[in-house]
This record gives C-alpha cells, structure tokens and sequence, in this order.
C-alpha cells in the first residue's frame, strides 16, 4: 500500500473536531460506502475538503483471485491539498468471511498525518491488529467488516490506537 506523503515541510496534523456531532456510520452489509473508526477515542471519517472529485476516498481494492484474496482498503482526511491523514488496511489470503490478524496472513496497517508516519511492515510495534471480514459477496461485490489496531512508535514510544473500525463498500 502506498499512502500519499504530500509534502515533507507541512507539520500541520489534521484533527478530528471534538465538538463535532460525527458519529461512525452504522455497521451495514449492503455495499453502503462506508468506513470510520474511533481514532485515539475521537471520530475519524475520511472526509474530502477542496480536494479533486477524482481522488476517491474512501477506497477498497479487492482481487479474489490474487494469493487468495487481495485486499485494501484506505480512507483520508483532506484539509486541504497539502495536509491529510489517511489509514490504510490491507493484506493477501483474505478470501473468506472471518478474523484475520498480523501474525497469519500478512495485513498491513498503516498511519500517517504527515508529521508522524506509523506502519506495521516497517518496525513499529503493533497490537490489538485485527481485521474481520463480516461480509464477503464476490457476486455482488460487496465486503463489509470491523477493524482495530495499536501501532507504537518504537523510537519515540508515541501511539496510535484505532478501534470500532467499520467498512461496508463495493469493489470493482
């Protein structure tokens, strides 16, 4: 997975409102276009604020085919053009209805608001990492699932928590 970087010089973190009325979307099957979580205990959703119509977001790629299963899935908090924050899942032999974790099927986990970048394939110490897959319909193309994760900082010791993840979307 690749997250956009921007530009190195921005140390502007995006984040979320607390005195938003937010609230995570409800936890469906039906392919709604959805996906949020709690982020360090506040609502994060992707959101898109003077950005491009063609930068999609959330997104979800999904290949059944590929080393059974190919799946990502990343959603971005826009700003502005040079400031985000994006989460990023994604892994390979997700191919059914189930809970997959670090340890056996490869997932990545992935966090960057710019000034602090946290990845689970790249040292940082993970826990709490899972993915579960609620819904898998390759007719219709719709997968729907929960997520959570932990990533720490191993330099610095600064955390990441993510819990209540929810996604339900169609892939192409």
């Amino acid at each position: 997975l690749t997250l956009m970087a921007g530009c190195s010089k921005c140390n502007k973190v995006v984040e979320p409102d607390p005195t938003s009325t937010a609230s995570l979307p409800a936890a469906t099957q039906t392919g709604a276009g959805t996906f949020g979580c709690m982020l360090n205990g506040q609502v994060w959703l992707p959101v898109r604020q003077g950005v491009p119509l063609e930068m999609s977001n959330p997104k979800l790629v999904y290949d059944p085919t590929f080393e059974g299963g190919s799946f990502s899935l990343s959603g971005t908090i826009y700003a502005d053009k040079r400031s985000q924050e994006a989460i990023a899942i994604g892994g390979r032999g997700i191919g059914t209805v189930g809970e997959y974790n670090l340890t056996n099927s490869g997932i990545k986990f992935f966090y960057d608001n710019l000034t602090t970048s946290y990845a689970s394939d790249m040292g940082d110490i993970t826990s709490n990492c899972k993915l579960t897959i609620t819904k898998l319909d390759k007719t219709n193309a719709i997968i729907a699932g929960t997520f959570s994760f932990t990533i720490e900082k191993r330099d610095t010791g600064k955390k990441v928590t993510v819990t209540d993840g929810r996604f339900d979307m169609k892939y192409l």
